[in-house]
């Protein structure tokens, strides 16, 4: 959920960052039956005994370390191990997305049954700071969300200049599919909304579960980029449709100062899809990492096991800038 330059969101003339590809590397399962249901997930840093995450569970109030290694090689996963958990101080808990801040060395991570966001110390796990829906009045049309599909995501830009979140799935009021994307700046003060459309379910689903918002990325170049997971069922059984969105608001209305009706919508770039057929695909987290063996930033995803297992899935893309095609001659 995490890591990027200072955001084009900030208030340059277009969102839209540079072009990119994204390939997939491979899918790798750990086991651990002491963690459970991992929501989020961010990229620390990286040292000789591998890549440093934190992660949060929506079923305990803990910050969780997680450590990948990599083949030196093929850049593929070759393990994952979980070190002990961190307390937060919380009084209902349902963590969600996070974002580690390089600057200061703290979390900051989305509570969904608030609504909010709130910044920890890692090694107490104290509560340092944090924002609700009831603190500035931008924000009270995030009251209206529907249980359990409020502020999943999380992603922010490297030194906290900017956070952002948005809610699971639409808010009592607003129509289908629409998302509303809410921006921060670093004293965690409302810093512009704008509205987002899901992709609709595939015509070939017989049934839809679900289709919604469980994070947020932002890349190098500050450009955002939205999770989407839809869960539903073919004629040969289940599916989750997992794909990665670039967003370009530079057209868009800032619904921090009009009403959503007759806004415009900011405009998005299928960057990755893919569809699974297994429950353990449930992906919710997202983050940015180091550059792989052959080139190109790491990204990997976390899947929420839903607790039935103690087995989790992670996901390792590989992120490359798209060459810039060479001027031809008069």
């Amino acid at each position: 959920v995490l890591l990027a330059i200072l955001s084009p969101f900030a208030g340059g003339p277009s969102a839209a960052g540079g072009e990119w590809s994204i390939e997939e590397v491979g899918r790798f399962f750990f086991e651990d039956g002491s963690i459970r249901e991992l929501s989020g997930i961010s990229w620390v840093s990286t040292d000789e005994s591998g890549m440093r995450y934190y992660c949060v569970s929506d079923d305990k109030p803990v910050l969780i370390p997680l450590r990948v290694t990599l083949d030196g090689e093929t850049g593929a996963i070759t393990s994952a191990a979980a070190g002990e958990p961190v307390p937060l101080i919380e009084t209902a808990a349902d963590l969600e997305g996070i974002g580690f801040d390089s600057r200061s060395g703290r979390v900051l991570i989305s509570n969904e049954t608030e609504p909010g966001i709130r910044e920890y110390d890692v090694a107490s796990g104290d509560l340092l700071r944090r924002v609700d829906t009831t603190m500035h009045p931008e924000l009270g049309v995030f009251q209206n969300i529907v249980q359990n599909k409020a502020w999943e995501s999380l992603a922010i830009a490297p030194g906290g200049s900017f956070l952002w979140t948005a809610n699971e799935d639409s808010l009592a009021g607003d129509p289908a599919g629409t998302i509303r994307l809410q921006r921060f700046d670093a004293d965690l003060k409302p810093a512009g909304q704008w509205a987002y459309e899901l992709a609709a379910a595939p015509q070939e689903w017989v049934t839809r579960f679900a289709l919604g918002v469980p994070d947020l990325l932002a890349l190098p170049d500050g450009t955002l980029v939205v999770l989407e997971r839809g869960f539903g069922t073919t004629r040969t059984g289940f599916r989750a449709r997992i794909q990665l969105y670039r967003v370009d608001q530079a057209e868009a209305t800032d619904l921090s100062t009009a009403p959503l009706e007759g806004a415009t919508r900011v405009a998005k770039t299928l960057l990755w899809e893919n569809n699974f057929d297994d429950l353990n695909a449930n992906f919710e987290g997202i983050t940015l990492g180091p550059t792989l063996t052959g080139g190109g930033r790491s990204i990997l995803l976390v899947a929420d096991n839903g607790g039935t297992s103690t087995r989790h899935s992670l996901l390792l893309l590989r992120l490359k800038p798209k060459p810039v095609p060479a001027p031809t001659a008069a």
